[in-house]
């Protein structure tokens, strides 16, 4: 699924702004009009990292 396409982007956010990031690419994915189907892939990895890294926080603090 994943091709080198010669960028790699890193990002820093805080909780705050990973549950942001988190509802914005839930609901591309929800409402994913359609086109290329690695694009909805994408989205739903995109998703359950970001799902994973929210349970990594709840974690650590319990």
């Amino acid at each position: 699924m994943e091709e080198f396409n010669g960028y790699q982007i890193t990002m820093t956010l805080d909780e705050n702004q990973l549950w942001c990031y988190h509802q914005a690419i839930s609901k591309a994915h929800r409402n994913w009009p359609g086109g290329p189907p690695e694009e909805q892939e994408m989205l739903h990895f995109l998703k359950t990292q970001a799902e994973t890294m929210i349970l990594e926080i709840q974690f650590m603090r319990s």
